[in-house]
């Protein structure tokens, strides 16, 4: 397994709502049969707007994929 630091760009707006919808699932805010949808656009929008000018945030990135973020 090869792991690596990366600060976030617009480009991990999907990881980055693949990680919050699976936190939201874990501590059972959500159901995955939910219609999810206008959480995940909302999230996106959110992040898009806000990374690398209000917002910074890193990542994990495990055999390429985004595993964590802070």
């Amino acid at each position: 397994m090869t792991t690596e630091l990366v600060k976030l760009d617009e480009s991990f707006a999907e990881d980055f709502w693949r990680l919050r919808k699976e936190l939201f699932t874990e501590l059972g805010e959500v159901a995955e049969s939910e219609d999810l949808s206008a959480l995940e656009e909302a999230t996106k929008q959110y992040f898009l707007a806000h990374i690398g000018q209000y917002m910074v945030s890193w990542g994990m990135l495990e055999d390429g994929q985004l595993a964590a973020t802070g």
